[in-house]
């Protein structure tokens, strides 16, 4: 199996970056900084509180079986159970995704006065 590597200038440029420098643009130099420490989520924020759910309810029906107790007929029970799982992840994922913006933001106005030096 081969990895795809970028093609690459003699004079080690990237001939894919947008200015034709060896770093790429400033934006792009800015979130590979900013993935050093603020990743990206991998993911939507729905997709997640989807997960978080099933993941709340399925460990609430194992816990439940383990001490004999029918939560079909606590209905409520499990719909908030689940609600909460969905709000916790759902809200995980979005702070995850608001600090990789602030970080690639504060990276961006660092590299540009870095540059004004």
């Amino acid at each position: 199996m081969s990895i795809d590597r970028p093609p690459q200038d003699p004079k080690g440029e990237d001939p894919r970056a947008p200015h034709g420098g060896p770093q790429g643009s400033r934006t792009d130099r800015a979130e590979a900084r900013a993935e050093a420490y603020a990743p990206r989520p991998h993911h939507t924020a729905f997709i997640s509180g989807v997960v978080g759910c099933t993941v709340t309810v399925t460990i609430f029906f194992a816990v439940g079986s383990f001490f004999d107790v029918f939560w079909l007929r606590r209905a409520l029970t499990l719909v908030v159970v689940g609600a909460v799982g969905f709000v916790a992840s759902y809200v995980m994922i979005r702070r995850q995704g608001r600090a990789h913006r602030k970080a690639a933001a504060r990276e961006y106005r660092d590299i540009g006065e870095e540059e004004r030096r």
